[in-house]
């Protein structure tokens, strides 16, 4: 969007601008300021009270046709093509394309509305030609229809992606997903904004299924866990197994020590966080904790 605004001497140093109230004129300045670079306010509200001013200032606007205004809360500076000729590599189109679409030009470039919204202002701009006025609205109506088009387009090509990663994953893994989970889409969607790709996918999915498949951690083979925030780590740690619990224990007796749990488990010290984080309870590698009734020493077994 463009960084500079002008105002027209014409139109702000007209008597009928200075008639207006100074609060009308300063929210007007504001709007001017503020405006995409079609001269749409999306947000009228907050600069009235940013500029200190009152409802009925906007009002003043609306009713001296400074800016006109829609049922979706948007404002347009009317005189907004008088003000400000900006060049075509700086300009960015306005989002409100239906509000866009409601307007036209008159011979001084000032913006109309295309409909006659109130039949006492039949003598005002917004009478057209009969002709016109029905091939403006086709021409609306076919611009609206390419966009929605292209948006189930769109939709749909994603519909697909996500249906391709949460077949792979249910057929590697045993499970039955939807893809049709907004939860789930919305997950897919981040990791591919994040600039990771379909093949990126497979690969998690391929090393949770080797690590965790048939043990105590395939009940976190799901789209929540695996294409969290921490995809990228699931994509680069190596396939791990979880080995079969041994059945060869000694029992020791001293002071509990935490970090007995990472050098008798299986798992790296970055792996046990990881699934600690998702709920994972871990002890002293494979061990059965038993309270010490002093409450000085805890017995537990650990594996040898």
């Amino acid at each position: 969007m463009a960084e500079r605004r002008l105002f027209a001497k014409s139109i702000v140093m007209s008597d009928a601008f200075l008639d207006m109230s100074t609060a009308a004129r300063s929210l007007y300045f504001a709007m001017g300021m503020t405006a995409d670079d079609d001269g749409f306010v999306s947000n009228p509200k907050s600069l009235i009270r940013l500029c200190g001013v009152k409802p009925e200032n906007l009002k003043e606007l609306i009713d001296k046709r400074y800016v006109l205004a829609f049922d979706s809360g948007v404002v347009v500076i009317k005189h907004w093509n008088i003000n400000n000729t900006i060049q075509k590599d700086r300009y960015h189109p306005t989002t409100y394309i239906e509000e866009f679409n409601m307007l036209s030009k008159d011979n001084k470039q000032a913006y109309i509305e295309k409909c006659i919204q109130d039949v006492s202002k039949l003598e005002t701009d917004c009478i057209q030609n009969v002709s016109k006025m029905e091939t403006e609205v086709k021409l609306s109506k076919v611009n609206i229809s390419k966009v929605n088009k292209e948006k189930d387009k769109k939709e749909s090509s994603f519909s697909s992606v996500c249906s391709q990663i949460i077949d792979y994953l249910n057929e590697q893994c045993g499970t039955k997903y939807r893809a049709s989970s907004k939860a789930t889409q919305r997950l897919i969607n981040a990791r591919f904004n994040d600039g990771f790709t379909m093949d990126d996918f497979k690969k998690v999915i391929d090393n949770v299924k080797q690590g965790w498949k048939g043990t105590h951690m395939e009940q976190y083979i799901r789209p929540e866990t695996i294409f969290s925030n921490k995809f990228e780590g699931y994509l680069n740690h190596a396939p791990f197994v979880v080995p079969e619990k041994s059945n060869r224990f000694t029992e020791v007796d001293r002071p509990y020590n935490e970090e007995d749990k990472y050098k008798y488990s299986p798992f790296t010290k970055e792996q046990i966080e990881e699934m600690e984080a998702e709920g994972v309870v871990f002890m002293s590698g494979y061990q059965e904790i038993l309270d010490d009734p002093t409450g000085k020493y805890t017995k537990y077994l650990v594996e040898i």
